[in-house]
Formats: structure tokens, sequence, C-alpha cells
């Protein structure tokens, strides 16, 4: 993959300048020589207003083909050397620091055993909702060979994940304050990849999504007009300049404190990356490895984000984390009840018809599948034609529906 890496410069935001005044110029000049009236056969000249408003439409247009160009070709920059970034005044001593934790995001084996009730009691996220060692055996994204060990490695990668998102909220609370705290005089180097990195992000964040920039455009503000499009640019600076602060400190942290990449710290990484990125209940090795990783990014933007890693786990222990032991868990019950992200960011909206379907049927390890149903024949002609593709045939799925039947009627 190529990195190149993008400037916005002078002569391109002249060159949309240039555009905009020419249309301006054009639409002035659009009137009838010599009319003393208008001609009968003449179109009627634009109101002041229209006038506005048709540059102001020009501009955007303008402005928005610029901007959706340098997402659609953001590439994450190369990033400048610690001596090349500008310079701080008044970093404080990270001893200084205190920060007060949630408790109620530390991970806990009770969270994580809810976690694997939901995902075990429900369809969510499953391509089936009927697990047993065979269908385990058959699944190609883990190497478990039994219900027990899916359920085992599923729980374990849950707990790694919970953990490694408050470790990074810690950070992320801890650099807010020594933002707070310290004078930064940015040079452009720096400011320019700050600026570039808000651009990568945005643009990869939108293709996670399965979204085209546009469409992320529009779910962000609307990105109807001239000022939709100027409060975005206002985001991409802030975020950038945030982008660039963050690097200079731990840079500057990871060069005082004699902290290097090496393997292990690349191969820590890349572990930690495909725990936060898999899907929980795909446990085969994630896609980043060491190699993967550096044949993708290449080495130096490799090295340098690894390194601000290490020194933001070094970060994290020099400082002094409180938390208050006596806080309520947010909404433990419901989290008992089958929504275990309730409370917590695992929890959007997206996840509300499940609350409801729970909600009306008790605790999620209470719902009977056969509960909507008067006759095990109707239900197992249903149960067959909704989960055929996960059986081999289409006799053992109704097979499976009939056990069900009986587990959960008794008969």
């Amino acid at each position: 993959m190529k990195r190149d890496t993008i400037f916005l410069t002078v002569g391109f935001i002249l060159a949309a300048a240039l555009i905009t005044h020419s249309v301006y110029n054009q639409n002035k000049s659009n009137t009838v020589p010599g009319a003393g009236a208008v001609s009968a056969f003449a179109p009627a000249s634009e109101s002041p207003a229209e006038t506005i408003k048709s540059t102001e439409e020009d501009a955007f247009t303008s402005e928005k083909n610029a901007l959706l160009s340098e997402l659609d070709h953001a590439v994450y920059p190369l990033p400048p050397k610690l001596e090349d970034m500008g310079s701080m005044q008044n970093f404080p001593d990270l001893s200084s620091i205190t920060i007060e934790a949630d408790p109620n995001t530390v991970a806990t084996d009770e969270m994580a055993e809810a976690i694997i009730e939901h995902i075990f009691s429900t369809d969510t996220g499953l391509p089936g909702r009927r697990i047993n060692d065979d269908w385990v055996k058959n699944y190609a994204d883990t190497t478990a060979e039994t219900v027990d060990e899916f359920r085992q490695k599923t729980k374990e990668d849950w707990q790694e994940r919970i953990d490694i998102t408050y470790h990074k909220e810690i950070q992320s609370s801890i650099l807010d304050k020594i933002l707070s705290k310290t004078d930064f005089s940015l040079s452009k180097k720096l400011d320019d990849f700050g600026y570039e990195t808000a651009l990568w992000q945005f643009a990869n964040d939108a293709k996670n999504s399965g979204q085209s920039i546009q469409e992320a455009l529009e779910q962000y503000n609307g990105f109807t007009d001239l000022h939709d499009l100027h409060e975005f640019k206002l985001h991409l600076k802030t975020e950038g300049e945030r982008n660039a602060k963050t690097a200079f400190i731990l840079q500057y942290i990871a060069r005082t404190q004699g902290i290097e990449v090496s393997d292990a710290l690349i191969q820590q990484y890349a572990h930690e990356q495909n725990i936060l990125n898999t899907p929980v209940y795909k446990s085969v090795v994630g896609y980043n490895t060491r190699d993967t990783l550096i044949h993708t990014y290449g080495p130096d933007i490799i090295n340098f984000t690894v390194l601000n890693d290490a020194a933001a786990k070094y970060m994290e222990s020099q400082v002094k984390v409180t938390s208050d032991t006596e806080a309520t868990e947010p909404e433990t019950e419901a989290a008992a009840k089958g929504n275990p992200w309730r409370g917590t960011e695992y929890f959007s909206e997206t996840q509300q018809d499940t609350d409801d379907k729970q909600s009306t049927y008790g605790e999620a390890s209470d719902y009977n599948y056969t509960d909507d149903y008067d006759d095990p024949d109707d239900f197992a002609d249903e149960w067959a034609d909704v989960d055929e593709d996960e059986y081999s045939s289409y006799e053992d799925a109704m097979d499976d529906a009939y056990d069900i039947w009986s587990e959960e009627r008794g008969d």
C-alpha cells in the first residue's frame, strides 16, 4: 500500500477561491447591453439575494469536492521525528497527576459471564441460535472443539477486551490532564501530521462502517451547506491538533524514559488490536501480526504507533489512579438480565430491539424458543426453515427442533 503524504497547498486553496470569484463576476455581468427597460425577450436578472445564494452554492460545491478528494485519498501520514515536532513548556510531573477511574468499567468475572449468557442465550451476532459440540467443531471461526471450550475462550476474550478498553480510557484521561497543563508550540510538520491523521481516521471509520465518505459526512452534521462544511473542517482541525499534541507527549515520554520498540511490543500491540476488533465469538487468531502490520503500514508508522502505545502504558503506571468503591454499578440488574452492555460503552441504541425482546421474556437464560408455538410440528417447520443452513440436512434440523421442544416443554 502506498503511503503518500497529503499536503494542502496554497495554490489549491487559491484555485477554489478564484473559481468562486469568477462565477460571481460572471453573474454580475449577465445583463442586457443598452437595455433601459427589461425586454419581454430578455431573461430577468437575478436579485442580490439570489446572486448571493448562487455564489454560496457554487462555493459549497467547490469546497465540498476538494474535501471529498482529500478524504478519498487520505492515508496515514509518515510521522515526524521528535526533534521536528516543536517545543513544550510546563510539562507536569506524572506523579503529581491523579485520575479517578470508573469502577464500573473494570472487567469482572460477573460482567464477562453476563456477556456470555447474553451471547449464548440469544441469536445476537451468531449465525445460529442452537449451539452444540457438532456446531462448534464445524464453526470455522473458532479453534474450540466443544461448547464448554467455546464459552471459556469467548469469556476470556471479552474479559481481555474490557481490560484493554478500561486502561485506554485511563490513558486518555491522563493525556487530557497533561494537555490542559502544558504549553505547546507545534511545528508545521507536526501540525500537518495531526490534520492528516484526522482525515485518515474519519475516512477509515467510514470505510469500516460500510459507509461512503459522503454518507459519513451527511451523518455527521447533514453536510448540506457551507456552514456544515466549515463546522466539519473545524472538527478536523480540533481533532488534528489533539492528535499532534498527543503524539508529541508520548514521543517525549518514550525518549526521556528510554523506551524502545521491540518485536515483543509489536506482537503485543497486534494481539490487542485483534482482541479489540474481532467479533467476540470469533476466537480464531486475528489477522493482525507483526509482519502484516509492517507490510500494511510500513515500519516507520508501526514503530511510531507501538512506541506511543508503550509510552501510554508507562504513563499510566506513573500516575495515581483512584476509584470510588461506593459507586453504584450502572444498571447491574439490567446487565445480568440479558444486556450486559447497558451502562457501559458497549451498549448502543442499535441494541434496543434485543432489549425489548428480552424485557418481554424476562431473563435471557429463561427465554424459550417454543413460547410462541402451540404445536411441535409448527415449531419444527419454522426452526428448520430458519436454521437449515446450520445443519447437514433438513431432517437434522427437524430432529434438533423436536429435541428443543422436548427440553423446553418437558414432553
